[in-house]
């Protein structure tokens, strides 16, 4: 395997597991994302549904988890 199919694969890899990593975190919140990278795409709408569940802290934690997400 070539330099940057293993970069391409390890960059798939870590965006797999923070997206799961924010569904979880959003789980214990009562706060339901499915699987799919297409879902955590609409978190910035997704958090404003939700914002009476969520403080402001912890909706600025989220958001820049999404901001490091959508890096990748």
């Amino acid at each position: 395997m070539c330099c940057y199919c293993r970069a391409r694969a390890l960059i798939i890899k870590q965006r797999t597991a923070q997206a799961n990593q924010v569904r979880g975190l959003l789980a214990e919140y009562g706060i339901i994302i499915p699987k799919g990278i297409t879902h955590l795409e609409k978190l910035p709408f997704i958090l404003e549904e939700n914002k009476g569940k969520l403080t402001i802290k912890t909706k600025a934690i989220f958001k820049r988890l999404y901001s490091q997400f959508k890096r990748y």
